[in-house]
């Protein structure tokens, strides 16, 4: 059975656990706003202007997108326990929600659950119309593992069906930074580049520089991200240079950081 998402969150909110995708991230697929290079918005015109007719709410999609914003909250701020508690009234409510589930598989993950993760993620792979999130989840667990070339082939493997996504393009520069492979690294990082510098392209630079001991530089280009494409919106990239101890995952939005982890 195909299960739609309930909701999406604008990709820039999404609470993340090191670089995995907790809740509706299909934007991520390919580039998605905070992170696309700059275009100007388009003229209003009567066509953009004309609103379609509201649809009525559903009160039980209300009452779940209410707890999940609570649990989002609550695993921002890495109070798993709290967190469990609100999920537990999702589950309650909705237990085979495809987004509830991949928050379970996210509190198993940091708790260490490795094996129980992955298994809902497998489950979810097969019953999603879409399933780039649970590939994707698939492969940050490895990540997680600290088995980076098995993670960078099923990120490789992810990218095949989603030629668009420098997300995946950016986890496979992580995998070669973690490997301490800076050649690998910039070999990578290519296709990243644009005649406009995007977050992805910013934040693997940094993420170089860091692991080369070039601090002050690599502070720079993430803070150069977060001016550039809206302050506070890429967590999940900071959050994916966190766990690899390039950076502290409590010092963002980095505007307000006082201090970065040596590599």
């Amino acid at each position: 059975m195909k299960h739609p998402s309930s909701f999406r969150l604008r990709p820039g909110k999404l609470p993340v656990l090191a670089g995995l995708l907790l809740l509706g991230a299909l934007p991520l697929r390919g580039n998605e706003p905070e992170t696309q290079e700059a275009t100007p918005a388009p003229a209003a015109t009567s066509t953009t202007a004309t609103a379609a007719e509201p649809t009525p709410a559903d009160p039980k999609r209300e009452a779940l997108r209410e707890i999940l914003a609570r649990f989002s909250a609550a695993f921002d701020s890495r109070d798993f326990a709290r967190a469990a508690e609100v999920l537990a009234e999702a589950e309650k409510l909705a237990p085979d929600d495809p987004i509830v589930r991949t928050a379970r598989a996210g509190i198993y993950a940091e708790s260490g659950e490795i094996g129980k993760a992955r298994e809902i993620y497998l489950t979810l792979v097969k019953e999603e119309a879409d399933p780039f999130v649970p590939r994707y989840n698939l492969a940050e667990l490895y990540f997680l593992e600290k088995e980076y070339a098995k993670g960078r082939e099923a990120f490789r493997e992810l990218l095949k069906d989603y030629p668009a996504s420098d997300l995946v393009r950016f986890k496979i520069v992580l995998s070669h930074i973690a490997e301490k492979d800076p050649a690998a690294a910039r070999e990578a990082m290519a296709p990243l580049q644009r005649a406009t510098p995007t977050a992805f392209a910013l934040y693997a630079a940094a993420a170089l520089a860091l692991d080369q001991g070039q601090i002050r530089q690599g502070k720079e280009m993430i803070l150069a991200a977060e001016r550039f494409f809206g302050p506070g919106q890429q967590k999940l990239l900071y959050d994916s240079l966190a766990e690899l101890g390039l950076v502290m995952r409590g010092d963002y939005p980095p505007g307000a950081a006082q201090s970065t982890a040596q590599p």
